[in-house]
Protein backbone atom coordinates (compact mmCIF):
# COMPACT_ATOMS: atom_id res chain seq x y z
CA UNK A 1 0.00 0.00 0.00
CA UNK A 2 1.28 3.24 -0.86
CA UNK A 3 0.75 6.78 1.35
CA UNK A 4 0.54 9.75 0.03
CA UNK A 5 1.41 13.19 2.41
CA UNK A 6 0.31 16.06 0.62
CA UNK A 7 -1.51 19.84 2.20
CA UNK A 8 -4.23 19.92 -0.60
CA UNK A 9 -6.12 17.47 -3.15
CA UNK A 10 -6.99 19.35 -5.89
CA UNK A 11 -8.56 18.61 -9.42
CA UNK A 12 -6.65 18.43 -12.74
CA UNK A 13 -8.80 21.06 -13.84
CA UNK A 14 -8.60 23.25 -10.93
CA UNK A 15 -12.47 21.46 -9.92
CA UNK A 16 -12.63 19.01 -6.83
CA UNK A 17 -11.32 15.61 -7.11
CA UNK A 18 -13.51 12.72 -7.69
CA UNK A 19 -13.23 9.41 -5.81
CA UNK A 20 -15.14 6.90 -7.98
CA UNK A 21 -14.21 3.91 -5.84
CA UNK A 22 -15.03 6.02 -2.76
CA UNK A 23 -13.11 7.22 0.10
CA UNK A 24 -12.24 5.79 3.83
CA UNK A 25 -11.89 8.59 6.39
CA UNK A 26 -11.11 7.26 10.03
CA UNK A 27 -10.92 10.69 11.44
CA UNK A 28 -13.48 13.65 10.93
CA UNK A 29 -14.86 15.61 8.08
CA UNK A 30 -15.75 19.02 8.14
CA UNK A 31 -17.22 20.55 5.32
CA UNK A 32 -18.95 23.91 4.76
CA UNK A 33 -21.86 22.06 2.28
CA UNK A 34 -23.16 18.95 2.60
CA UNK A 35 -25.02 17.14 -0.40
CA UNK A 36 -25.87 13.48 -1.47
CA UNK A 37 -26.03 10.23 0.67
CA UNK A 38 -24.58 9.08 3.67
CA UNK A 39 -24.37 6.21 5.51
CA UNK A 40 -22.74 6.88 8.07
CA UNK A 41 -22.01 9.71 10.43
CA UNK A 42 -20.68 10.22 14.19
CA UNK A 43 -19.95 14.29 13.90
CA UNK A 44 -20.53 16.96 11.55
CA UNK A 45 -19.69 20.39 11.56
CA UNK A 46 -22.27 21.87 8.88
CA UNK A 47 -25.00 19.45 6.63
CA UNK A 48 -27.03 20.97 4.56
CA UNK A 49 -28.72 17.79 2.95
CA UNK A 50 -28.62 14.22 4.85
CA UNK A 51 -30.33 10.89 4.30
CA UNK A 52 -29.81 7.21 4.89
CA UNK A 53 -27.83 8.30 8.38
CA UNK A 54 -26.62 5.15 10.39
CA UNK A 55 -24.67 4.58 13.56
CA UNK A 56 -25.30 6.81 17.17
CA UNK A 57 -24.57 10.29 15.58
CA UNK A 58 -25.83 13.36 17.74
CA UNK A 59 -27.59 15.95 15.58
CA UNK A 60 -28.17 19.31 15.97
CA UNK A 61 -30.90 21.08 13.40
CA UNK A 62 -32.95 24.15 13.69
CA UNK A 63 -36.54 22.48 11.16
CA UNK A 64 -37.22 19.06 10.79
CA UNK A 65 -40.31 18.37 8.17
CA UNK A 66 -40.57 14.92 8.09
CA UNK A 67 -43.93 12.49 7.18
CA UNK A 68 -43.51 9.62 9.83
CA UNK A 69 -40.69 10.09 13.17
CA UNK A 70 -40.41 6.67 15.04
CA UNK A 71 -38.80 6.82 18.47
CA UNK A 72 -37.57 4.04 20.36
CA UNK A 73 -37.01 5.77 23.81
CA UNK A 74 -37.89 9.25 25.44
CA UNK A 75 -38.60 12.35 23.25
CA UNK A 76 -37.72 15.76 25.05
CA UNK A 77 -39.44 18.97 24.01
CA UNK A 78 -38.18 22.03 25.82
CA UNK A 79 -40.95 23.98 23.64
CA UNK A 80 -44.15 24.32 22.21
CA UNK A 81 -45.68 20.58 20.35
CA UNK A 82 -48.33 21.50 18.19
CA UNK A 83 -49.68 18.38 16.18
CA UNK A 84 -53.07 17.83 14.70
CA UNK A 85 -54.29 13.94 15.14
CA UNK A 86 -52.62 11.57 18.04
CA UNK A 87 -54.23 8.56 19.40
CA UNK A 88 -53.28 9.11 23.12
CA UNK A 89 -51.57 12.09 25.59
CA UNK A 90 -50.09 11.51 28.70
CA UNK A 91 -48.57 14.95 30.14
CA UNK A 92 -47.22 14.95 32.94
CA UNK A 93 -47.65 19.47 32.80
CA UNK A 94 -50.63 21.20 31.41
CA UNK A 95 -52.30 20.23 28.23
CA UNK A 96 -53.82 22.94 26.33
CA UNK A 97 -56.12 22.33 23.46
CA UNK A 98 -56.90 25.91 21.08
CA UNK A 99 -60.09 25.07 20.03
CA UNK A 100 -61.52 22.14 22.15
CA UNK A 101 -61.19 19.12 23.72
CA UNK A 102 -63.24 16.37 22.02
CA UNK A 103 -64.34 13.01 23.93
CA UNK A 104 -66.00 10.48 21.65
CA UNK A 105 -65.29 7.11 23.86
CA UNK A 106 -64.49 6.40 26.92
CA UNK A 107 -65.74 9.19 28.89
CA UNK A 108 -63.53 11.83 30.82
CA UNK A 109 -62.20 10.74 34.32
CA UNK A 110 -60.73 13.20 36.31
CA UNK A 111 -59.34 11.53 39.68
CA UNK A 112 -57.48 14.70 41.57
CA UNK A 113 -57.53 18.37 41.71
CA UNK A 114 -60.44 20.76 40.76
CA UNK A 115 -62.30 21.11 37.61
CA UNK A 116 -62.51 24.58 36.72
CA UNK A 117 -65.03 26.05 34.37
CA UNK A 118 -65.09 29.36 33.65
CA UNK A 119 -68.04 29.82 30.80
CA UNK A 120 -70.84 28.09 30.64
CA UNK A 121 -71.54 24.07 30.91
CA UNK A 122 -73.92 22.44 28.48
CA UNK A 123 -74.74 18.71 30.21
CA UNK A 124 -76.71 17.11 27.41
CA UNK A 125 -77.23 13.84 28.95
CA UNK A 126 -78.10 12.62 32.67
CA UNK A 127 -75.77 14.52 35.44
CA UNK A 128 -74.92 12.35 38.15
CA UNK A 129 -73.40 12.81 41.78
CA UNK A 130 -73.19 10.50 44.74
CA UNK A 131 -75.30 10.90 47.28
CA UNK A 132 -72.91 10.07 50.04
CA UNK A 133 -74.33 7.99 52.64
CA UNK A 134 -73.47 8.34 56.03
CA UNK A 135 -74.48 8.42 59.80
CA UNK A 136 -75.05 11.40 62.02
CA UNK A 137 -74.95 11.88 66.04
CA UNK A 138 -77.85 12.88 67.74
CA UNK A 139 -76.74 16.65 67.07
CA UNK A 140 -74.55 16.15 64.60
CA UNK A 141 -74.90 16.31 60.71
CA UNK A 142 -71.11 16.93 59.32
CA UNK A 143 -70.49 17.84 55.39
CA UNK A 144 -67.36 17.98 53.83
CA UNK A 145 -67.67 19.39 50.48
CA UNK A 146 -65.27 17.88 49.65
CA UNK A 147 -67.26 14.57 48.76
CA UNK A 148 -69.85 16.21 47.04
CA UNK A 149 -73.16 18.40 47.61
CA UNK A 150 -75.58 15.48 48.67
CA UNK A 151 -76.00 13.69 51.52
CA UNK A 152 -77.90 10.86 53.14
CA UNK A 153 -77.69 10.97 56.85
CA UNK A 154 -78.83 7.27 57.75
CA UNK A 155 -79.39 7.36 61.48
CA UNK A 156 -82.72 8.10 63.18
CA UNK A 157 -82.36 11.54 64.67
CA UNK A 158 -83.53 12.28 67.61
CA UNK A 159 -83.47 16.15 68.46
CA UNK A 160 -81.80 19.64 66.94
CA UNK A 161 -79.21 19.16 65.32
CA UNK A 162 -76.50 21.42 63.47
CA UNK A 163 -75.35 21.27 59.86
CA UNK A 164 -71.74 21.19 60.07
CA UNK A 165 -70.11 22.53 56.57
CA UNK A 166 -66.51 21.84 56.44
CA UNK A 167 -64.16 21.35 53.34
CA UNK A 168 -61.24 18.71 53.06
CA UNK A 169 -60.97 17.56 56.52
CA UNK A 170 -61.20 20.66 58.23
CA UNK A 171 -62.34 24.49 58.58
CA UNK A 172 -61.28 24.93 55.15
CA UNK A 173 -64.33 26.05 52.93
CA UNK A 174 -63.68 29.78 53.85
CA UNK A 175 -60.17 29.14 51.73
CA UNK A 176 -61.77 26.73 49.14
CA UNK A 177 -64.73 29.24 48.07
CA UNK A 178 -63.94 32.68 46.07
CA UNK A 179 -66.25 35.46 47.01
CA UNK A 180 -68.71 35.33 44.97
CA UNK A 181 -69.15 31.62 45.18
CA UNK A 182 -71.89 29.77 46.34
CA UNK A 183 -72.58 26.10 46.78
CA UNK A 184 -76.19 24.62 47.12
CA UNK A 185 -75.91 21.41 49.30
CA UNK A 186 -79.23 18.69 49.47
CA UNK A 187 -79.34 17.17 52.64
CA UNK A 188 -81.53 14.08 53.38
CA UNK A 189 -82.32 12.99 56.95
CA UNK A 190 -84.45 10.51 58.78
CA UNK A 191 -86.55 12.98 61.50
CA UNK A 192 -88.32 9.65 63.33
CA UNK A 193 -90.43 11.90 64.54
CA UNK A 194 -87.73 13.30 66.98
CA UNK A 195 -84.56 14.50 65.13
CA UNK A 196 -84.50 18.16 63.23
CA UNK A 197 -81.61 20.52 61.76
CA UNK A 198 -82.07 23.93 63.31
CA UNK A 199 -78.58 25.18 62.73
CA UNK A 200 -75.87 25.36 60.40
CA UNK A 201 -72.57 26.36 61.19
CA UNK A 202 -69.26 26.49 58.26
CA UNK A 203 -66.01 26.23 59.24
CA UNK A 204 -67.13 25.19 62.92
CA UNK A 205 -69.14 29.01 63.14
CA UNK A 206 -72.51 29.58 63.36
CA UNK A 207 -73.93 31.81 60.15
CA UNK A 208 -77.29 33.77 60.18
CA UNK A 209 -79.76 31.79 58.43
CA UNK A 210 -81.97 32.77 56.25
CA UNK A 211 -85.28 29.63 56.46
CA UNK A 212 -88.04 30.02 53.92
CA UNK A 213 -90.08 27.40 55.31
CA UNK A 214 -91.89 27.13 59.24
CA UNK A 215 -92.86 30.55 59.34
CA UNK A 216 -89.74 31.82 58.02
CA UNK A 217 -87.82 30.52 61.20
CA UNK A 218 -85.49 27.95 61.97
CA UNK A 219 -87.41 24.36 62.35
CA UNK A 220 -88.06 23.69 66.51
CA UNK A 221 -90.30 20.61 65.33
CA UNK A 222 -89.70 17.19 63.92
CA UNK A 223 -90.89 16.12 60.50
CA UNK A 224 -93.82 12.88 62.02
CA UNK A 225 -92.78 11.46 58.03
CA UNK A 226 -90.11 9.02 57.06
CA UNK A 227 -87.53 11.57 55.54
CA UNK A 228 -86.82 15.78 55.17
CA UNK A 229 -85.22 17.05 52.97
CA UNK A 230 -82.72 19.97 53.63
CA UNK A 231 -82.08 22.22 50.88
CA UNK A 232 -78.88 24.95 51.81
CA UNK A 233 -77.39 27.54 49.59
CA UNK A 234 -74.38 29.22 50.79
CA UNK A 235 -73.23 32.56 49.12
CA UNK A 236 -69.63 33.76 50.06
CA UNK A 237 -69.46 37.53 50.56
CA UNK A 238 -66.16 38.53 51.74
CA UNK A 239 -63.63 36.62 54.42
CA UNK A 240 -65.43 34.03 56.42
CA UNK A 241 -68.97 35.81 55.72
CA UNK A 242 -71.70 33.98 53.92
CA UNK A 243 -75.37 34.27 52.91
CA UNK A 244 -77.17 31.03 54.19
CA UNK A 245 -80.83 29.93 52.56
CA UNK A 246 -82.31 27.45 54.10
CA UNK A 247 -85.27 25.16 53.30
CA UNK A 248 -87.03 22.26 54.85
CA UNK A 249 -89.48 19.88 53.15
CA UNK A 250 -91.44 17.56 54.84
CA UNK A 251 -92.02 13.94 53.40
CA UNK A 252 -94.62 11.86 54.83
Amino acid sequence: MSQINVNIVKGRTGGAPEFPSGATVTGIVTATTFSGNATSATSATSATSASGLTGTPSISVTDITATDITASGSVSIGGTLTYEDVTNIDSVGIVTARTGVRVTDGGLVVTAGVSTFTKAADFNGALKESGNPTANTADQYPVDLINGNVYYFSTNGTGAGTLAITYNGGNNVNTFLETGDNVAISVIAKPNSAGYINQVTIDGATVTEEWSSDGAVAPSSANTGAYDLYSINILKTGSNTYICLCSRTKFD
